[in-house]
Formats: structure tokens, C-alpha cells, sequence
């Protein structure tokens, strides 16, 4: 079936693998769903020479990779029209020890470069300490950032630095303590989340800071964060931000209780306020 275009995979999330050779399918335009396999099946690097892929492209299964070869052979830097990519690890899988796991997925992580005309990026249950891949940057494109899953996660980095992110939602990451640069060498930087209009954070317990500048933000939700203990100073300043929910944020429900918190000065000018330390 080389002439192959569209292979209606979505939600198939029963299937194990692809058929071994799904790589001569060239004319290939339409795949949503692609599990990985490190025995009978298909694995990752037959992606390579589908490059007419386009639309959303889900890899799931990423523990099975084989080797590192075989993540540089899925070639995703080619697939230009593809505008969703989402790299899913499974949450019950039998790996070797959590350091070497870590490093491992680091450098899947770091080969999975997609091409730079992306415009949402999805990863789940990643195991990684960081994620901060060194093509991260080159995602200009990009509008939308999604990561679920990645309890080993401390960090990440240079989501700041993309000119076009609207929208990130971090969920179900136990250790993430930052992810942005404040922290570090940019404490002043303006140039910094030019276009973020939505933040939501879910389930961070460890999360100790949010970014100080974020100019264009309109909706913030922070939902399980019990290591917040204050608002950036700077909220005062964002001018376009008409929605704040806190849920079940120990620090953060009390000191922005309504007049009598200490937040509350920070965020009194903002017109749709829900704060539920219990709901």
C-alpha cells in the first residue's frame, strides 16, 4: 500500500505496535498515533523517511527504544508539516534503575528534535530531571506547551525565551521547583514570556517560584501547589490578567484571602478572582 495516505490511527491507544515496514509507506501524510516497539513491531527509527506527516503525531511507548541511533533515524527535525507532536513514556513500564533511567530518557529527549515550525509540544511521564533539550529554543512557533506526568522533572528551561508560547500547562510533576530563568543569570530580563496569555499548574507540589515578568498573561490557575508560599511582586503590573484560581494551595488561600491576606494588595485589581483552599 505505498501509495498510503492516511492511516487512521487515532485513539487506537490499545494498539502495541506498527507492522514491520510501515517505513516504504513514503506517501504517508496522515499518522496520529504511533507506539513504539522494541521487539515484533516497528520501531521509532521507521519514522524516517515519512516526512510528509502533517497534523498531530503522537509517539507513545518511548521506553522502547532501542538505542539512540535509532531515535536520530526517526528524522522528526524533516517532518515540517507537522503542527502537534506529543511524546508519551508509559507510567507503568519495567526499566532499569532510576539514575540510569533519568539520564536515558535525557537523551531521547535531546535526539526527538522536531522540526522548528512546531506549534504544540506534549510530553508525558517523561523521567528526566530537566527538560531542557538544546533545540528547545528553536521552537519559534510554537503556541502551546504541555507537560503531564514527569515526577522526576526539577526544571526546565528557556520556555521564556519563545516569542509565540501562549499557553503552557505543567500537571503531575511532584519535583518541579522552577521553569524559568529567574532563578538564575536573567533576574531583570524583559524579554521573557513576551506572549504567554495562559498559565496553568496543576498538581506541583515542589514549585517554589512562578516567573516575574509575564506581560500579556490573562488567566492564571495554580491548583495543588503547597510549595507557593507568595506571588511574584510583579503581578501587580499585569495589566491584562482578568483571571486568577487558586485551589488547594495551602500558603497561597490564606495569604490572599480577600483584604486580610498579605497577597491580597498584589492581586486585588484583578476582576475574576476564585480562591477554594479546599475544593
Amino acid at each position: 500500500m505505498r501509495n498510503l495516505e492516511h492511516l487512521g490511527t487515532n485513539r487506537c491507544y490499545s494498539l502495541l505496535h506498527m507492522p514491520l515496514g510501515i517505513k516504504e509507506l513514503t506517501n504517508l501524510q496522515i499518522l496520529p498515533y504511533f507506539p513504539v516497539c522494541n521487539k515484533s513491531g516497528a520501531n521509532i527509527g521507521e519514522l524516517g523517511n515519512l516526512n510528509l506527516l502533517k497534523g498531530e503525531l503522537k509517539i507513545s511507548q518511548i521506553e522502547n527504544v532501542g538505542g539512540l541511533s535509532e531515535v536520530k533515524n526517526a528524522n522528526l527535525k524533516c517532518k515540517k508539516d507537522l503542527s502537534v507532536l506529543e511524546l508519551c513514556w508509559s507510567i507503568l513500564s519495567k526499566r532499569e534503575s532510576k539514575q540510569e533511567m533519568c539520564a536515558y530518557d535525557e537523551k531521547v529527549l535531546e535526539g526527538l528534535e522536531p522540526n522548528p515550525g512546531l506549534k504544540e509540544l506534549k510530553i508525558f511521564n517523561y523521567m528526566g530531571k530537566a527538560i531542557s533539550p538544546s533545540w528547545i529554543v528553536n521552537l519559534r512557533n510554537v503556541v502551546e506547551i504541555v507537560f503531564c506526568g514527569c515526577k522526576n522533572c526539577e526544571h526546565i528551561q528557556l520556555l521564556g525565551r519563545l516569542p509565540n508560547l501562549r499557553v503552557i500547562k505543567l500537571e503531575y510533576m511532584a519535583s518541579l521547583k522552577c521553569f524559568h530563568d529567574d532563578h538564575k543569570n536573567m533576574i531583570g530580563d524583559t524579554n521573557m514570556f513576551l506572549s504567554l496569555q495562559e498559565l496553568h499548574i496543576s498538581k506541583c507540589p515542589s514549585l517554589v517560584s512562578l516567573p516575574s515578568n509575564l506581560p500579556k498573561l490573562k488567566i492564571l490557575t495554580l491548583r495543588n501547589c503547597n510549595g507557593l508560599a507568595s506571588l511574584p511582586d510583579e503581578i501587580q503590573s499585569f495589566k491584562d490578567l482578568k483571571e486568577l484560581v487558586i485551589e488547594r494551595c495551602k500558603h497561597l488561600c490564606i495569604g490572599c484571602e480577600k483584604d486580610i491576606g498579605v497577597e491580597w494588595p498584589k492581586i486585588s485589581h484583578i476582576p475574576n478572582i476564585s480562591i477554594n483552599p479546599s475544593r
